[in-house]
């Protein structure tokens, strides 16, 4: 049984203020703000925490930072301001023959958690796509956003030229971020959000494009920039990744503490007549004492 002890002479309580913070985004460097050295035009691995996903440091994966506080370029065609802080990167695929077997090359960045994801448990992943200005390589755009969470650091390495030629291997694995339709408007961040259950054990996570791409899922580019012939090939930038747990709604609400008034006046006026201790937890007895 609980007891429940007052001094009424002089009587303290101290109420604990509860408020809920912000959840912790799990993606280290989920805004590429934090560099190796400083880069212009350079690969991903200039990037803390990333790479193409795959081993011994060969990235042809686009890594943008201000550095100095300059906008990142690209070459000197474009200039584009970055979704969150100063840094992007870019990532190209070649479309090749979208209605048979050939070749489709692909670019992906890798990254790491800073916790590793727990079975079962609920995740909300965001991040901000966009088709640059004034790009006269890669003309097209398409509705293929997709995330694979993994435990090693190299998934797609070993044969088959890693990552670029792998990427079907996996694609049944990967997570699809919902859009509408092909992402074509030039020079617009667009944020993309999902929300999935782990499998456990994934401490690192390659963002690309996994499936085979068709014609349904490829749109022109529309909006400003350099008025090129379409090429066959995409090209998008990436910025501003967001990992973080989904509470458990079936976690039991706090319980509130209890309430004890420190005035008592039996005189009839309505007021404080009676000494009434709220939100007591069952079977807890009150114990009432003055100063001997």
């Amino acid at each position: 049984m609980k007891t429940l002890v007052l001094i009424l002479n002089s009587l303290f309580f101290l109420l604990p203020l509860i408020t809920k913070g912000q959840q912790e985004n799990l993606i280290y460097n989920g805004s590429l703000e934090e560099y190796i050295n400083c880069p212009f035009n350079l690969p991903i691995l200039n990037a803390k925490g990333w790479s193409a996903g795959i081993p011994g440091g060969n990235s042809s994966t686009d890594y943008f930072h201000a550095c100095a506080g300059t906008v990142p370029t690209f070459s000197s065609n474009w200039m584009q301001y970055a979704a969150d802080g100063e840094a992007y990167f870019g990532a190209g695929n070649g479309l090749g023959n979208l209605d048979s077997t050939a070749p489709q090359s692909r670019e992906f960045a890798s990254g790491r958690l800073k916790l590793c994801l727990e079975a079962g448990r609920r995740y909300q992943l965001s991040f901000s796509v966009c088709a640059p200005t004034n790009l006269i390589q890669a003309w097209r755009g398409y509705d293929c956003f997709e995330v694979y969470f993994h435990s090693n650091e190299f998934p797609l390495d070993g044969q088959n030229l890693g990552v670029t030629n792998r990427f079907y291997e996996v694609a049944s694995k990967a997570i699809r971020m919902p859009v509408n339709g092909p992402v074509v408007e030039r020079g617009i961040w667009h944020k993309l959000e999902v929300t999935f259950t782990a499998q456990g054990n994934e401490c690192y996570f390659t963002v690309g494009c996994f499936k085979w791409l068709r014609p349904e899922n490829i749109g022109v580019l529309v909006g400003p920039g350099v008025n090129a012939p379409v090429a066959n090939g995409i090209y998008y930038l990436y910025d501003d990744f967001v990992l973080t747990e989904i509470p458990d709604d079936t976690t039991p609400e706090p319980t509130p503490e209890p309430v004890v008034p420190n005035v008592l006046t039996p005189n009839g006026d309505g007021i404080n007549d009676f000494w009434v201790v709220e939100n007591l937890p069952p079977g807890t007895a009150v114990a009432i004492y003055n100063r001997w």
